[in-house]
């Protein structure tokens, strides 16, 4: 399935852009219904025909312009199992934000700005949305079996001890390096669509407080950093192209404030542009050494590096060696005065020579 997003946001008439409220619409309550039931031990729904409940969402769609539909199939696509449908739900919400925010439902001389927060906040919720997200899988294999993000981030902290890593190892060694792409292409539109919904929300927010993603942000950058991790070395290119074909893209979230909303410990592919680049690759290089390496120093001498790179040298030598920093203070006073008496010292030598060269 591949979703019309240009369609599902097109105006549906002059009068009406975004057509009816169908809010209390009878097919709406079905829709909502499949929701409050109770989640199942393995985080999914049993008694829920979740493809049923995906094709009542975009039948509504093609019918209303209304945030909670996208929503709704983004929460659907993560108990269905389905990653590429959910990338594709994410870029319609935000698609439909930067499109349709004037006129679509719930309208905002009706429900204020806080009828557009409402629905994205389940977004943020351990329940209604990041735990279904850790069960869907993003690579797959017809003999080795299917691998959730929870299980590569498993298998970056565990390396192959990792109950299941022979066989993911297996099915990474089986997809090629187009799939690879596909796959790292994948998890970073969808983090590109979050920041553009929480940039749209945040800047129309007029003195409210927009819905807060950071635990969207850390849970989708656990995963990504984790993907890094696990990505063999003949994939290191995939990684890095879908990286910089991200940000000619034109991402949205770099750069922004969207993106400062992102813990430090984001994933890290691309070139370093900027020091949030470097803090991205230093976690990177700790989530190989800590998955592939678990006995090396180097994680723990990086986080180090990594607490010093917004000090200056005083004060990082303070933090080395507290002891030391009263002796550096005397060096480099003491350099700084013989630096300024040989330069007083050298003045009247060179006026000196200037004047005899003008006589000459």
């Amino acid at each position: 399935m591949t979703l019309d997003i240009a369609a599902l946001i097109a105006p549906l008439s002059d009068e009406a852009p975004s057509g009816p409220d169908l809010s209390y619409d009878s097919l709406r309550m079905e829709i909502e219904g499949a929701f409050e039931r109770p989640v199942s031990e393995d985080g999914g729904e049993s008694d829920v025909d979740w493809r049923k409940v995906i094709d009542q969402i975009i039948s509504q769609g093609a019918l209303t312009r209304d945030i909670w539909l996208p929503v709704y199939l983004m929460r659907a696509a993560t108990f269905a199992r389905r990653f590429d449908l959910l990338v594709e739900a994410a870029e319609w919400l935000a698609a439909m934000l930067e499109e349709r925010w004037v006129d679509l439902h719930p309208q905002l001389d009706e429900y204020g700005f806080i009828g557009r927060k409402a629905p994205c906040e389940s977004l943020t919720r351990i329940s209604d949305f990041l735990g279904p997200l850790g069960r869907v899988p993003l690579i797959e294999h017809a003999r080795f079996g299917r691998f959730s993000c929870e299980d590569i981030e498993r298998f970056a902290e565990q390396g192959a001890s990792a109950e299941g890593y022979g066989p993911f190892r297996a099915t990474i060694e089986a997809t090629d390096l187009d799939g690879i792409t596909a796959l790292v292409g994948r998890f970073d539109a969808l983090r590109t669509a979050v920041r553009r919904i929480d940039g749209v929300l945040t800047m129309n927010a007029e003195g409210d407080t927009a819905t807060n993603f950071k635990p969207t942000y850390e849970k989708l950058d656990q995963y990504r950093n984790a993907l890094s991790a696990v990505l063999p070395g003949q994939a290191e290119a995939a990684v890095e192209n879908a990286g910089e074909n991200s940000v000619e893209a034109g991402d949205p979230g770099v750069g922004t404030a969207a993106f400062a909303s992102v813990p430090a410990g984001a994933a890290f592919s691309g070139s370093i542009r900027n020091r949030d680049d470097v803090l991205r690759a230093l976690d990177a290089i700790c989530a190989y050494f800590n998955a592939m390496e678990p006995g090396s120093p180097v994680p723990l001498l990086l986080k180090r590096a990594r607490e010093w790179t917004g000090l200056d040298f005083m004060t990082v030598l303070e933090d080395l060696a507290p002891g030391g920093v009263e002796e550096a203070a005397r060096v480099l006073q003491s350099r700084r005065t013989g630096t300024a008496s040989v330069e007083v010292s050298a003045a009247p030598e060179s006026w000196g020579e200037s004047q005899a060269s003008s006589e000459w």
